[in-house]
Formats: structure tokens, C-alpha cells, sequence
């Protein structure tokens, strides 16, 4: 079947539908952009975001990532949202809601949609949105109210195999070049430290992920506080400490020299 025979059936078909699942909002990402992420069927394209960011996310934000990852993290949460193609549109205030899986209420308060997966193997729904269980490949399916399959798009799910420390000042969410190995602070100095997942071939993985810091003298260099995946770090007394940050069952080091 040709791309435009499978675009007039599923267009055609559910046109009413495709308008309702998705508001139309000037500051939606557009096909073309990084941020935008096209379906396999032509009806639209889907927006990626962190599903917590409380938690070590790459794009550091709960709104639309700038750029759609090329994989996350297994282990991790996100959501995805998704877009129609523009002339699918309507003024009407209805977008799919990521993390119950449910659009919003439609005219006359119906639902009008919902996000889903292909089995469970690889991605299922949690609280937060998707979680990534196992790597692979996984599918994110947009219905219409009635079940009908409005759109698709497929997400890569690969293992993290090192985290890297980046200082929390660096503002990119596709950060590169050289981490923190080690750092150097003065008493009474403060410094705060974000991580980022990679995979085996060092491409930044997305998802949300829990992370855990912590130092083997607090008295030297104190993990003070972590607040939204960022840690703050104050250095007490001259000495010299390591600080170690746990996730997606990874562990990484940094050293810290403190001089008076």
C-alpha cells in the first residue's frame, strides 16, 4: 500500500477524530525541527519530555525537549505528546494527556484519545508516562476514541553504560566534551554537578532516572542538598574527598581536592 493509499484511509477515516486529539498552539515544534519527531503514517509527529524533573533528565525540563532524543535510557520514564499534522487542527483546547494515557475532555466532555504502546516488552505506562524496561525497541501508538491507530512513531531503548558529570552551569541539553574527572575548591567554596547517561557509543540517552550522590567525607567535601537532579556540593575543611553518584545501576566518581 502506498504512503498516500495508508494516509487517506487513516486520514479519511478518522478525520473528525485526528482533529480533536491535539490542540493547535503557535508554540508547538514543527516538522523539520529537532524538537519534532515525524510519524510513520504522515498524520503528525510527537514531542518528547522529561517525566520528572525531579529526577537526572537530559532535557531538564517538563515542557517539550528541544531536541527529540535518538534513545533513552533503560530504566527510565518520559513522555511524549502528540501533534497532528496542521490541516488536522481545530481551535477546539484538546491535546493528549502523556501521563494518564487519556486526551482531554472534547466537545461535550467526551474523551478523544489516548497514547498506548505494543505489548509490554519493552516500554508500559507508569505514573509518569512510559517507562523504558528492557533494551530494544519500542512503540508509542496514537488512537482516536474509537481505538482506531491515528499515528505511530518508534523509540529506541538502549542500556546505559557510563554516566558522566557535568558542572550544573552548562546550559546545552545535549552537553559534549570533556565531564568532570575531578575538581578542585576552596573552604567554604560551593559547587553544583548534573549527570548525564550514555550509551555504548557515547550518544546522551534521554529519560527521567533516579540518582543518588554521595561523599566518603562529608566533612571535606558535603553533599548538601539535591534538588531537581542537580547536587550541591560545599566544601568544609582542606582535604580531599570522593564524591560517588548511583543510576540506571551505573556508579561514577569524582574527585575533590578542598585548600584553604
Amino acid at each position: 500500500m502506498s504512503r498516500s493509499s495508508r494516509w487517506a484511509l487513516v486520514g479519511t477515516a478518522s478525520a473528525f477524530a485526528l482533529a480533536l486529539v491535539g490542540c493547535a498552539d503557535s508554540n508547538d515544534p514543527v516538522p523539520g525541527s529537532a524538537a519534532y519527531k515525524a510519524g510513520a503514517l504522515g498524520n503528525g509527529g510527537f514531542t518528547f519530555s522529561c517525566a520528572d524533573t525531579n529526577q537526572t533528565c537530559l532535557a531538564q525540563t517538563t515542557g517539550d525537549a528541544k531536541t527529540f532524543p535518538a534513545g533513552v535510557a533503560k530504566g527510565s520514564s518520559f513522555r511524549v505528546r502528540y501533534i497532528p499534522r496542521p490541516e488536522l487542527r481545530t481551535t477546539l483546547n484538546v491535546e493528549i494527556d502523556d501521563t494518564s494515557g487519556n486526551a482531554s475532555a472534547g466537545a461535550g466532555g467526551a474523551s478523544v484519545g489516548s497514547l498506548d504502546t505494543v505489548g509490554t516488552q519493552f516500554l508500559e505506562r507508569n505514573s509518569n508516562g512510559f517507562f523504558a524496561k528492557t533494551a530494544g525497541v519500542g512503540t508509542v501508538l496514537a488512537r482516536d476514541a474509537s481505538g482506531a491507530l491515528i499515528e505511530f512513531t518508534t523509540i529506541p531503548i538502549r542500556e546505559a553504560k557510563r554516566l558522566l558529570v557535568y558542572e550544573a552551569a552548562t546550559t546545552t541539553t545535549t552537553p559534549s566534551g570533556p565531564s568532570v574527572l575531578s575538581t578542585t575548591m576552596k573552604v567554604n567554596d560551593q559547587r553544583s554537578f548534573r549527570v548525564v547517561a550514555q550509551d555504548v557509543t557515547q550518544q546522551n540517552l534521554g529519560g527521567s532516572f533516579l540518582t543518588t550522590w554521595s561523599s566518603d567525607d562529608n566533612a571535606v567535601a558535603d553533599v548538601e542538598s539535591q534538588d531537581k537532579a542537580i547536587v550541591n556540593v560545599v566544601a568544609r575543611k582542606a582535604g580531599t574527598a570522593k564524591l560517588s553518584v548511583k543510576g540506571v545501576e551505573l556508579t561514577t566518581e569524582i574527585n575533590v581536592e578542598v585548600t584553604p
